[in-house]
């Protein structure tokens, strides 16, 4: 996702991560921990999870994308729903 993007709307304890850097370091990240990505539509985020997994690391993807996750959160937290509009992610 875009800085922008990420500005606007990210989960709780997300941090950026330009994709084409992450695919040329993710040899460098930390193996110990889960890792776990979203990007706008899912694509991006699945095939640096499937790179990583076959490089031995614990990482997965949200099927789905942002949209998902925010339609995840909003479930949790209707009151949220109003202020994470998906317009606000197309900047």
């Amino acid at each position: 996702r875009s800085r922008a993007a990420y500005d606007a709307w990210h989960a709780p304890a997300a941090e950026h991560l330009d994709f084409f850097q992450a695919m040329k370091r993710y040899d460098a990240f930390d193996r110990g921990p889960t890792w776990v990505f979203y990007c706008e539509v899912g694509l991006k985020s699945a095939h640096l999870a499937e790179v990583m997994q076959r490089a031995g690391f614990r990482a997965y993807h949200v099927a789905g994308g942002v949209q998902e996750l925010m339609r995840r959160e909003a479930a949790e937290d209707p009151l949220a729903a109003g202020l994470r509009s998906p317009a606000l992610l197309t900047g």
